[in-house]
C-alpha cells in the first residue's frame, strides 16, 4: 500500500478530517492532500509526527504491512513537535508573570469540570477547541 493510501487509512480510522490532521501537526490541508495523493512525500520530521499522533512506527508509515500498525504507547511532548515550525513554543515560557495565564486557564478547566461534570481532560479539549475556533474566526476575519 503507497504511503498515501496508508495516510489516508490512517485519517479516516482515527476519525480526523484534514483539517484537524493539519491542525494538529502544523501543516497545511493542501500539503495533507497531496500526501495522501501520493503527490508529494512529507519530510520526516512530519512522518514523524504522523506517527507519534497515529502511535504506530515509522517502518509501517513508510513500508510495512497493516498487522504492524499498532506499537507502544509512548508520551508525545507535542510542544516539542511544534517547536520548529513555531519558535515561540521554545520561548513564551520566559515571558514575565506567564504563571498568571497558566492560573487563568487552571481555573477555566476547573469551573468547567465542575458546572458540566466533565473529566480534567475533557476540560482541556474543551478549552483547547474554543481557542482554536477563537484563532479561525480571527483569521478569517483578517481575509
Amino acid at each position: 500500500m503507497s504511503l498515501g493510501k496508508k495516510l489516508t487509512e490512517l485519517r479516516k480510522e482515527n476519525g480526523y478530517s484534514k483539517e484537524e490532521i493539519s491542525y494538529m501537526i502544523g501543516a497545511k490541508e493542501e500539503d495533507i492532500i497531496k500526501w495522501e495523493e501520493d503527490l508529494v512525500v512529507p519530510d520526516e520530521s512530519i512522518i514523524n509526527a504522523l506517527c507519534a499522533l497515529y502511535n504506530i512506527n515509522y517502518e509501517f508509515l513508510v513500508n510495512k504491512e497493516k498487522e504492524e500498525i499498532k506499537n507502544e504507547e509512548k508520551e508525545i511532548d507535542w510542544s516539542k513537535v511544534w517547536e520548529n515550525k513555531y519558535p515561540i513554543l521554545k520561548d513564551y515560557e520566559n515571558f514575565k508573570n506567564i504563571e498568571n495565564y497558566y492560573k487563568k486557564i487552571e481555573l477555566l478547566c476547573e469551573n468547567l469540570e465542575r458546572e458540566y461534570n466533565i473529566s480534567n481532560l475533557d476540560s482541556f479539549l474543551i478549552v483547547k477547541d474554543m481557542i482554536y475556533k477563537k484563532y479561525k474566526k480571527d483569521d478569517e476575519n483578517k481575509k
